[in-house]
């Protein structure tokens, strides 16, 4: 969300954009991360557009595109550290 309260970032300029491509209309629903999938199998919701990696538990329950953006996650930390876990 912006600072005015209107949807925002990388995957809404994304779904905006295959929409205009497309020729379809999107209005963005924001909720919280534990209803995305369940709102989707209720038909709440048509299409999820949220940075959701792709497992084989989330398989099961969705089908996935084609992804259009692949981030490959990292632990940083400083080169003389200990790691406590």
């Amino acid at each position: 969300m912006d600072k005015s309260g209107v949807p925002d970032g990388f995957d809404v300029k994304a779904l905006e954009w295959i929409a205009k491509d497309q020729g379809f209309k999107v209005k963005h629903q924001p909720m919280d991360w534990d209803g995305i999938i369940p709102s989707l199998n209720a038909k709440k919701i048509d299409i999820i557009a949220s940075g959701m990696s792709i497992n084989d538990k989330r398989k099961e329950q969705v089908n996935f595109s084609i992804p259009y953006w692949n981030i490959e996650e990292v632990i940083v930390a400083k080169k003389d550290s200990t790691l406590t876990v």
